[in-house]
């Protein structure tokens, strides 16, 4: 990406009204798009605020931190160019709210919004009412090209899985998703977890699931794992950090946990009652229907690119 794109770009429209330009690399061609397309307002859409990620970082343990000094200093780095984009940019559109509050520290409210990822039904035709479990099988899906993804997975393994593992003789994991580090899977290749790696299809990835799982420790952004559990009517534990500013409430459509005890204990007791299993399944549902659907979002969608 460089300041010339705009001349190599395979069609030749003169005039545009908006360019939406998404991911933190693509903030590079600020810049450049005002100056091909003057007339045109410019938005920046990051999908993770690395200047909150950054923030969330800074606000580690010092343990952490001094063992993580290398990704601290990236995090400093990214947090320091998404700051360019954002006072470069007309307006930037976030993925939650939690992003859009640390990005109006930096920017005029009136020109940061929030869409937050939603679903759709068509995406998933063959959803059942309820998603039925077949065994005690906690599976995390996710994209684990994401350090915060690796991260997360790695603590589970290391701290989470054995207790669970020792309290639920039967319980397996399984991970899915594409892009796993080689080292990483060969670490996390233990008794009772199974690495399934990239699948066709979200359902192929949820079948027969009893939890999901959103162990993330840092990071920020929003966890579309949780409302892909929740569409199927899967129960989510998950950290603070991973349903910060979602709907979903503790207890009643999901369970927060962020420390290894905790996190297991949650899991535990939603593989042992089915009861239990099933009503926060369905109250995640419900949540994720009328607060993350598409069509809820559209006042957002207006907001930030009808001009």
């Amino acid at each position: 990406m460089h300041k010339g794109f705009a001349d190599e770009i395979p069609f030749r429209q003169a005039d545009f009204d908006l360019v939406d330009l998404q991911y933190h690399q693509c903030g590079k061609l600020i810049n450049a798009s005002k100056q091909h397309w003057p007339l045109a307002t410019v938005n920046f859409s990051p999908m993770e605020s690395q200047l909150r990620a950054c923030g969330i970082l800074l606000t580690s343990n010092l343990l952490y931190l001094l063992g993580n000094v290398r990704t601290l200093c990236a995090s400093v780095w990214h947090a320091a160019q998404e700051l360019i984009h954002v006072k470069a940019a007309d307006r930037v559109v976030t993925v939650s709210d939690s992003d859009r509050a640390a990005i109006c520290h930096f920017k005029s409210k009136e020109q940061v919004f929030c869409i937050p990822t939603a679903v759709s039904r068509r995406e998933f035709p063959k959803i059942n009412a309820i998603a039925s479990a077949t065994q005690p099988v906690v599976v995390f899906f996710a994209y684990f090209g994401s350090k915060t993804n690796e991260e997360a997975l790695l603590w589970y393994c290391q701290n989470v899985h054995p207790l669970v593992r020792s309290a639920v003789g039967s319980y397996r994991l399984r991970v899915v998703g594409r892009d796993l580090d080689p080292n990483l899977r060969s670490t996390c290749t233990l008794s009772g977890i199974d690495i399934v790696g990239t699948v066709e299809t979200v359902q192929e990835a949820l079948s027969g699931a009893a939890i999901g799982i959103a162990p993330a420790l840092s990071g920020a952004g929003i966890r579309g794992k949780i409302h892909q559990y929740a569409m199927h009517g899967i129960p989510c534990v998950a950290s603070s950090i991973a349903c910060e500013s979602l709907s979903y409430i503790h207890g009643e459509s999901i369970l927060v946990a962020n420390d290894a005890t905790s996190f297991a204990d949650a899991c535990i007791s939603l593989l042992k009652d089915d009861q239990q299993r099933t009503a926060l399944g369905r109250r995640a549902q419900q949540v994720c229907f009328t607060e993350y659907s598409w069509h809820s979002m559209a006042d957002r969608i207006a907001d930030a690119y009808l001009l």
